[in-house]
């Protein structure tokens, strides 16, 4: 099994996304063996199934972040900074 453990930031200002969605970067995608799009489970507090994958923008590129939107931070039961595990 492929994992990946991400802080989680804020959602992007732009980003009005209805769906689960999860913005990580092109390591932590190749790490899981998934496709931009594809679906993956987040381990925070909580497990959450069915969260979608994006591409985070260029500007965050250079760590182990993520940004997630607030019906997913909603569902995990976490606050901003703190880590989550991608499965």
């Amino acid at each position: 099994m492929d994992v990946k453990c991400v802080r989680i930031l804020r959602a992007y200002e732009d980003s009005n996304d209805t769906e689960k969605a999860i913005y990580v970067d092109e390591a932590a995608r190749y790490a899981l063996i998934k496709k931009w799009g594809d679906s993956v489970m987040v381990r925070g507090r909580r497990d959450v199934k069915g969260v979608v994958i994006k591409a985070l923008k260029e500007l965050d590129q250079d760590g182990f972040i993520a940004r997630a939107n607030q019906a997913l931070i909603d569902e995990l039961f976490i606050e901003y900074g703190e880590e989550v595990l991608l499965i």
